[in-house]
């Protein structure tokens, strides 16, 4: 009986160092799966600021082609920055950009006529055909205006 004692003493001392190395184990493979997913955070986070940045830039070149196209109309840069971010400006795209979700604008070219008519490439029948309708429904517009 002695010995059995030993016995389960040994099993039980075998199963607590198995335990032991079993969450010790456990403890290391969590430690490499919190560097792994830092290393993934920092991965995104290093292409989240590139993003950003490239994306600035873009917005900058967008400004400068901007300003560059409408100093051939007379627009000052002075005008142009005075105005570009101005709340009338603002106002005037958050609108348009409701028309866009409105009329489930997809692509360009898109016209809209009298606010009734939706023109595209499809509808026209191919993009030649495009200004010959809306010349079309502004005639008809411009009839029922009449009457």
């Amino acid at each position: 009986m002695a010995q059995m004692r030993v016995k389960d003493q040994d099993l039980i001392v075998e199963q607590v160092v198995s335990k032991i190395e079993a969450d010790k184990l456990a403890e290391f493979k969590a430690r490499e799966d919190v560097q792994a997913i830092q290393s993934v955070i920092d991965t995104r986070i290093d292409l989240i600021q590139q993003l950003y940045y490239t994306y600035k830039e873009y917005e900058q070149n967008i400004k400068d082609d901007q300003k560059e196209f409408l100093a051939q109309y007379g627009v000052s840069e002075a005008d142009f920055d005075k105005y570009d971010d101005s709340f009338m400006v603002r106002r005037q795209l958050k609108m348009a950009d409701q028309l866009v979700r409105d009329y489930k604008i997809s692509g360009v070219p898109a016209i809209i006529v009298g606010g009734k008519y939706f023109v595209n490439a499809s509808s026209a029948g191919g993009e030649e055909h495009i200004f010959g309708v809306v010349n079309h429904l502004i005639e008809l517009e411009r009839k029922a205006l009449k009457k």
